[in-house]
Protein backbone atom coordinates (compact mmCIF):
# COMPACT_ATOMS: atom_id res chain seq x y z
CA UNK A 1 0.00 0.00 0.00
CA UNK A 2 3.15 2.11 0.87
CA UNK A 3 4.68 1.86 -2.73
CA UNK A 4 1.22 2.85 -4.59
CA UNK A 5 0.35 6.10 -2.83
CA UNK A 6 1.85 9.10 -4.32
CA UNK A 7 5.01 10.19 -3.01
CA UNK A 8 3.08 13.41 -2.02
CA UNK A 9 0.39 12.21 -0.12
CA UNK A 10 2.92 9.69 2.18
CA UNK A 11 4.61 12.77 2.97
CA UNK A 12 1.76 14.38 4.53
CA UNK A 13 0.75 11.37 5.89
CA UNK A 14 3.95 11.08 7.80
CA UNK A 15 4.15 14.65 8.41
CA UNK A 16 0.39 14.31 10.09
CA UNK A 17 1.33 11.02 12.32
CA UNK A 18 4.24 12.81 13.26
CA UNK A 19 2.22 15.75 14.34
CA UNK A 20 -0.89 13.66 16.28
CA UNK A 21 1.79 12.04 17.81
CA UNK A 22 3.80 15.10 19.46
CA UNK A 23 0.44 16.16 21.56
CA UNK A 24 1.19 14.20 24.62
CA UNK A 25 4.35 15.17 25.14
CA UNK A 26 3.82 18.82 24.84
CA UNK A 27 0.67 18.85 27.41
CA UNK A 28 3.16 17.63 29.81
CA UNK A 29 5.68 20.18 28.84
CA UNK A 30 3.33 22.94 29.33
CA UNK A 31 2.06 21.19 32.38
CA UNK A 32 5.31 21.22 34.14
CA UNK A 33 6.19 24.59 33.30
CA UNK A 34 2.93 25.57 34.58
CA UNK A 35 3.38 24.00 37.73
CA UNK A 36 7.33 24.63 38.43
CA UNK A 37 6.68 28.14 38.96
CA UNK A 38 4.58 28.05 42.08
CA UNK A 39 6.24 27.88 45.55
CA UNK A 40 5.03 24.71 47.25
CA UNK A 41 7.37 24.92 50.22
CA UNK A 42 4.88 27.31 52.24
CA UNK A 43 1.91 25.25 53.57
CA UNK A 44 -0.58 27.27 52.78
CA UNK A 45 -0.25 27.38 48.89
CA UNK A 46 -0.09 23.47 49.19
CA UNK A 47 -3.10 23.45 51.42
CA UNK A 48 -5.25 25.32 48.60
CA UNK A 49 -3.62 23.44 45.40
CA UNK A 50 -5.24 20.14 47.39
CA UNK A 51 -8.24 22.17 48.09
CA UNK A 52 -9.24 23.03 44.48
CA UNK A 53 -7.69 20.69 42.61
CA UNK A 54 -8.04 17.17 44.32
CA UNK A 55 -11.65 16.54 43.57
CA UNK A 56 -11.90 17.02 39.66
CA UNK A 57 -8.13 15.19 39.35
CA UNK A 58 -9.98 12.43 41.72
CA UNK A 59 -12.74 12.57 39.55
CA UNK A 60 -10.95 12.10 36.04
CA UNK A 61 -8.57 9.90 37.35
CA UNK A 62 -11.58 7.30 38.45
CA UNK A 63 -13.08 8.16 34.85
CA UNK A 64 -10.06 7.32 33.07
Amino acid sequence: EFMTRPHVISFLHAVLNVLSRMGVPLFLMITGALLLRRDYTDRRVLNRFFKHNMLSLFISTEIW
